[in-house]
């Protein structure tokens, strides 16, 4: 007995109880689209076992979400959106990656990768990116940095704490060759035991109202502007407890 031909209708109803398990099991976020016919914005406020695209709209990890993915959390590819973590992101290689365009990044909790904590490749800009008091952006491995950019960033604020856990080679700040800083305020830490800012591309003023450990190495043809805060000066020091971090 041959049995009735599926409607379309019966599909689709499939499909959607197949999504929806898939959500459940965190191999797919749940997805919140806009009222208007824009971009889809994602927004993922319950943990995500898998890595996630970003090409349109915002994203948005909630306070509730979490993303663990084996090779990136989150990897962008944007023209133009906000990225916001409140929640967690992890990595194997990068808890970020970007090849796009963020109008602004701002990590209020945790961010993490082996190789890379926030990597900007070459072809990607960031207009304001914020680490926020309570922002972690690290990475693990030997030889990693906590944040890895190669792209164009207007200005980096960090109030959190940007590093590299690694004790073999670590950099809190890499600013490729052909990247650009265009200002650093740190109110936070930037730590690395190999460099704490390591940079072969341009970088602008630096406004120091917290803490650099490790060393600086900038290589470009501008001088460099370097000064504490309006109200507290900050403290510069080496990696290693009672060292002194140098400047070249």
């Amino acid at each position: 007995m041959s049995s009735k031909p599926k409607t379309a209708a019966y599909r689709l109803r499939r499909y959607h109880l197949a999504s929806v398990s898939l959500i459940a099991l965190g191999l797919l976020p749940s997805v919140e689209a806009q009222a208007d016919e824009g971009p889809v914005d994602i927004v993922i406020s319950t943990p995500v076992m898998v890595g996630q695209t970003w090409s349109v709209g915002n994203f948005t990890v909630t306070d509730t979400g979490s993303i663990v993915g084996a090779s990136y959390g989150v990897s962008a590819s944007t023209n133009g959106g906000i990225f916001l973590n409140d929640g967690s992101v992890a990595g194997g290689l990068s808890g970020v990656t970007s090849a796009g365009l963020i109008t602004t990044f701002t990590n209020n909790d945790t961010i993490e990768g082996g190789t890379n904590g926030v990597n900007l490749a070459n072809a990607s800009q960031v207009g304001t990116f914020t680490n926020g008091v309570s922002g972690v952006i690290k990475s693990t491995d030997a030889h990693s940095r906590g944040l890895n950019n190669s792209a164009t960033i207007t200005s980096l604020i960090n109030e959190g704490s940007i590093y590299s856990e690694t004790t073999t080679g670590g950099y809190g700040i890499n600013n490729a060759a052909a990247a650009s800083i265009g200002s650093i305020t740190n109110s936070g830490l930037i730590k690395g035991n190999y460099y704490a800012i390591f940079s072969t591309g341009v970088i602008g003023p630096i406004e120091n109202s917290g803490t650099i450990s490790g060393n600086i190495y900038l290589n470009d043809d501008h001088d460099l502007t370097f000064s504490g805060g309006e109200m507290v000066m900050g403290t510069l020091t080496g990696y290693a407890d009672d060292s002194i971090g140098t400047i070249t």
